[in-house]
Protein backbone atom coordinates (compact mmCIF):
# COMPACT_ATOMS: atom_id res chain seq x y z
CA UNK A 1 0.00 0.00 0.00
CA UNK A 2 1.15 3.26 -1.22
CA UNK A 3 1.09 6.09 1.11
CA UNK A 4 -0.51 9.08 -0.81
CA UNK A 5 -0.40 11.95 1.69
CA UNK A 6 3.29 12.22 1.95
CA UNK A 7 4.79 13.70 -1.02
CA UNK A 8 7.15 10.74 -2.25
CA UNK A 9 10.40 13.50 -2.67
CA UNK A 10 9.27 14.53 1.08
CA UNK A 11 9.62 10.48 2.16
CA UNK A 12 12.41 10.01 0.10
CA UNK A 13 14.12 12.89 1.67
CA UNK A 14 13.35 11.95 5.34
CA UNK A 15 14.77 8.03 4.45
CA UNK A 16 18.31 9.78 3.15
CA UNK A 17 19.71 10.08 6.44
CA UNK A 18 20.19 6.41 6.63
CA UNK A 19 20.25 5.16 3.13
CA UNK A 20 20.82 8.10 0.35
CA UNK A 21 24.52 8.05 0.71
CA UNK A 22 25.02 5.35 2.82
CA UNK A 23 26.07 2.71 -0.12
CA UNK A 24 28.97 5.22 -1.15
CA UNK A 25 30.09 5.19 2.59
CA UNK A 26 29.74 1.42 2.45
CA UNK A 27 31.99 0.94 -0.22
CA UNK A 28 34.48 3.20 0.59
CA UNK A 29 35.07 2.92 4.19
CA UNK A 30 33.80 -0.79 4.96
CA UNK A 31 36.35 -1.57 7.02
CA UNK A 32 36.13 1.47 9.34
CA UNK A 33 32.02 1.41 9.98
CA UNK A 34 30.91 -2.06 7.90
CA UNK A 35 31.24 -5.99 8.23
CA UNK A 36 31.68 -7.22 4.84
CA UNK A 37 30.27 -10.60 4.21
CA UNK A 38 30.51 -10.32 0.02
CA UNK A 39 32.46 -7.71 -1.73
CA UNK A 40 31.68 -8.84 -5.82
CA UNK A 41 31.44 -7.41 -8.65
CA UNK A 42 28.71 -5.78 -8.49
CA UNK A 43 27.30 -5.94 -5.64
CA UNK A 44 28.13 -6.06 -1.57
CA UNK A 45 26.63 -7.74 1.29
CA UNK A 46 27.25 -6.65 4.75
CA UNK A 47 26.22 -6.68 8.54
CA UNK A 48 25.33 -3.59 9.42
CA UNK A 49 27.10 -1.15 12.64
CA UNK A 50 23.87 -1.13 14.07
CA UNK A 51 21.06 -3.35 12.78
CA UNK A 52 17.18 -2.98 13.67
CA UNK A 53 17.30 -6.85 14.02
CA UNK A 54 19.85 -9.67 14.81
CA UNK A 55 21.62 -11.09 12.00
CA UNK A 56 20.19 -8.42 9.55
CA UNK A 57 21.93 -8.36 6.35
CA UNK A 58 22.21 -5.79 3.89
CA UNK A 59 22.92 -6.17 -0.37
CA UNK A 60 24.18 -3.25 -1.83
CA UNK A 61 24.89 -2.65 -5.49
CA UNK A 62 28.27 -0.74 -6.20
CA UNK A 63 26.68 1.29 -9.22
CA UNK A 64 24.42 4.05 -7.94
CA UNK A 65 21.11 3.63 -9.24
CA UNK A 66 17.60 4.75 -7.32
CA UNK A 67 16.01 1.07 -8.78
CA UNK A 68 16.78 -1.92 -9.64
CA UNK A 69 14.95 -2.37 -12.97
CA UNK A 70 17.68 -1.73 -15.35
CA UNK A 71 19.94 -4.82 -13.98
CA UNK A 72 21.38 -6.98 -16.67
CA UNK A 73 21.44 -10.65 -16.84
CA UNK A 74 25.27 -10.63 -15.21
CA UNK A 75 24.51 -8.23 -12.17
CA UNK A 76 20.75 -10.63 -11.74
CA UNK A 77 23.12 -13.46 -11.70
CA UNK A 78 25.36 -12.25 -9.27
CA UNK A 79 22.52 -10.45 -7.04
CA UNK A 80 20.26 -14.29 -7.69
CA UNK A 81 23.22 -16.06 -5.58
CA UNK A 82 23.65 -14.04 -3.23
CA UNK A 83 20.38 -13.69 -2.10
CA UNK A 84 20.43 -17.50 -2.71
CA UNK A 85 23.69 -17.41 -0.24
CA UNK A 86 22.29 -15.47 2.04
CA UNK A 87 18.60 -17.38 2.42
CA UNK A 88 20.41 -20.56 3.06
CA UNK A 89 22.46 -19.35 5.71
CA UNK A 90 19.40 -18.66 7.30
CA UNK A 91 17.48 -21.52 6.77
CA UNK A 92 20.45 -24.09 6.78
CA UNK A 93 22.83 -23.09 9.24
CA UNK A 94 20.84 -20.67 11.53
CA UNK A 95 17.70 -22.98 11.40
CA UNK A 96 15.38 -19.87 10.95
CA UNK A 97 12.60 -20.74 9.20
CA UNK A 98 10.90 -17.26 8.89
CA UNK A 99 12.62 -13.94 7.49
CA UNK A 100 12.02 -10.90 5.54
CA UNK A 101 13.26 -9.02 2.79
CA UNK A 102 12.61 -5.70 1.45
CA UNK A 103 13.51 -3.94 -1.65
CA UNK A 104 14.48 0.06 -0.89
CA UNK A 105 14.18 1.96 -3.61
CA UNK A 106 13.29 5.84 -4.90
CA UNK A 107 9.77 6.64 -6.26
CA UNK A 108 8.83 7.14 -9.66
CA UNK A 109 10.49 11.00 -10.60
CA UNK A 110 13.36 10.70 -7.29
CA UNK A 111 16.50 10.29 -8.43
CA UNK A 112 18.42 10.53 -5.47
CA UNK A 113 19.09 7.63 -3.67
CA UNK A 114 20.49 4.08 -3.85
CA UNK A 115 18.43 0.89 -3.89
CA UNK A 116 19.36 -1.62 -1.78
CA UNK A 117 18.06 -5.01 0.30
CA UNK A 118 17.49 -5.88 3.36
CA UNK A 119 16.97 -8.98 4.77
CA UNK A 120 16.44 -10.31 8.69
CA UNK A 121 14.87 -13.34 10.00
CA UNK A 122 11.44 -12.52 11.82
CA UNK A 123 12.60 -13.14 15.44
CA UNK A 124 12.39 -10.73 17.82
CA UNK A 125 8.98 -9.64 19.57
CA UNK A 126 9.90 -5.93 20.17
CA UNK A 127 8.89 -4.19 23.34
CA UNK A 128 8.83 -1.06 25.02
CA UNK A 129 11.88 -0.28 24.79
CA UNK A 130 12.30 -0.89 20.93
CA UNK A 131 8.54 0.21 20.24
CA UNK A 132 9.24 3.37 21.94
CA UNK A 133 12.44 4.96 21.29
CA UNK A 134 13.48 3.18 17.87
CA UNK A 135 16.12 1.59 19.82
CA UNK A 136 17.00 -2.53 19.62
CA UNK A 137 18.22 -5.19 21.83
CA UNK A 138 20.20 -7.02 19.23
CA UNK A 139 22.07 -10.27 21.28
CA UNK A 140 24.96 -10.98 19.05
CA UNK A 141 27.69 -8.65 18.02
CA UNK A 142 27.66 -7.48 13.88
CA UNK A 143 31.26 -8.61 13.57
CA UNK A 144 30.16 -12.22 15.02
CA UNK A 145 27.30 -12.05 12.17
CA UNK A 146 29.86 -10.59 9.42
CA UNK A 147 32.27 -13.80 10.06
CA UNK A 148 29.81 -16.43 10.34
CA UNK A 149 28.49 -15.51 7.23
CA UNK A 150 31.79 -15.19 5.29
CA UNK A 151 32.45 -19.03 6.78
CA UNK A 152 29.23 -20.12 5.14
CA UNK A 153 29.17 -18.01 2.15
CA UNK A 154 29.88 -20.12 -1.43
CA UNK A 155 31.85 -17.87 -3.94
CA UNK A 156 29.91 -16.82 -6.46
CA UNK A 157 30.46 -17.14 -9.65
CA UNK A 158 29.89 -14.22 -11.74
CA UNK A 159 31.72 -12.30 -8.66
CA UNK A 160 35.20 -11.37 -7.86
CA UNK A 161 34.68 -13.21 -4.25
CA UNK A 162 34.73 -11.59 -0.73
Amino acid sequence: MVNTLIDPKVEVANLGYRVRYVPHEIIKEHNACYNVIYNGKHFVALSIVAPRLPYEVWIVPHKHSPRPFDLDYEELLELAEVLQNVVRIYVDILRFDNYNMWIHMAPKGVDEFHWHIEIAPSLPTWGGLEKGSDSYIIEVLPEEVAEMFRKHFIPVQGGEGS
